[in-house]
């Protein structure tokens, strides 16, 4: 075998946001080649290369292992993927797709079978735990990861964890975690949020909080929420300095409105029942005036409700809006039009025509 250079291979892969395969045909050896550099970085070979007796010879399994030994995983799995390539066995990338399911490389499976994955998976590892990966082998403690991200998140394996436990005996907790943060994000293409949202769990919230504000917040959040009103949350959305909650019944959603809010990490968070910024304004506290324009056929365009506002130097600061019908009893809103519009505009109004129609300009607080 050629001399192989032990540098990791580069990839476009890096700097798209997806990777998705474009050939107008399945042709396994073209997708391999697309994705090696995907494949030779989160492919551990020794959990593939000895279960490929009928696809390589006996040597070129030995040569690969030695070349393991004393290049790396990196080096050796570029070998391996030229022997499989080369090797005689019609149904080798089969084969080799299937070890890759069995062993928990479902990521890479995917992409070599042509469907859509995330480059995120090593972009994140490499932008957001490289710096801090320091911190999380000095202060973390594996034994408090290992089952939930085995059991629960399932982005490790079985033998992942036998690895990592094998390496704390003999190294020490600091080595270990070397070792479970070179295997976390191999797997699974989510493997962030589910390592992120295990270290909440298990009381390093503050190592989070640097990797991610925002997720941090987000789980604490969450786990406020849950302490007011139990499981009844079904989503918790955010929208820029807005998170949308929503409930699995009424009752939970009455409870939340009734508290005047909390404070959580220094920062004070209100509750309201409608979106707040809806209306333009900046401030959510501040007061809303909403005027109702009523009377006006439905076939009035808006661009002459827009040109009387203009006229009586009224500066909206929300779309002209058209009120729904409530269902009588569900008190539920319904798809149908009761012809009145509203808008939130910077001054009130009392009356005015539009389009040569008598219309009622309405406040409403």
């Amino acid at each position: 075998m050629a001399d192989h250079l032990s540098r990791e291979p580069s990839s476009s892969i890096d700097n798209m946001l997806s990777i998705w395969n474009c050939l107008h045909s399945f042709e396994t050896p073209k997708l391999v080649e697309l994705y090696r550099p995907l494949v030779v970085r989160c492919v551990e070979v020794n959990d593939v290369v000895h279960y490929l007796d009928d696809v390589i010879c006996t040597r070129e399994r030995e040569e690969i292992v030695e070349i393991g030994k004393q290049k790396g995983s990196t080096v050796a799995m570029d070998y391996l993927l030229s022997a499989i390539d080369g090797s005689s066995s019609s149904d080798r990338w089969t084969k080799f797709v299937d070890i890759l399911n069995r062993k928990g490389y479902q990521y890479v499976a995917k992409a070599i079978s042509g469907e859509e994955v995330n480059s995120d998976a090593y972009r994140r590892y490499k932008n957001l735990l490289g710096p801090l990966k320091m911190d999380l082998v000095e202060k973390v403690n594996p034994n408090d990861l290992l089952c939930l991200l085995e059991s629960q998140e399932k982005i490790i394996e079985q033998s992942d964890t036998e690895h990592i436990k094998a390496e704390m005996v003999n190294k020490g907790p600091m080595a270990g975690m070397i070792v479970l943060l070179d295997r976390i994000w191999r797997k699974s293409e989510n493997w962030y949020t589910s390592f992120l949202n295990v270290l909440c769990i298990t009381q390093y919230t503050h190592l989070v909080e640097k990797i991610d504000p925002v997720f941090a917040l987000d789980f604490d959040l969450m786990e406020s929420m849950t302490k007011i009103i139990g499981n009844s949350l079904h989503c918790l959305q955010q929208d820029h300095n807005l998170w949308r909650f929503y409930h699995k019944d009424r009752s939970s959603r009455e409870k939340l409105l009734s508290i005047h809010g909390l404070e959580l990490n220094n920062v004070s968070i209100s509750f309201f029942d409608t979106n707040p910024y809806s209306s333009g304004n900046l401030n959510p506290n501040e007061t809303t005036l909403k005027i109702r324009i009523c009377g006006l056929p439905l076939s009035v365009n808006d661009s002459a409700v827009s040109e009387l506002l203009d006229k009586l130097g009224c500066v909206a600061k929300s779309k002209i809006l058209y009120e729904k019908i409530r269902h009588p009893v569900s008190n539920n809103m319904t798809s149908v039009l009761n012809g009145n519009r509203h808008v939130t505009p910077s001054i009130g109004l009392l009356s005015a025509e539009v389009s040569n129609r008598k219309a009622r300009v309405e406040h409403m607080n």
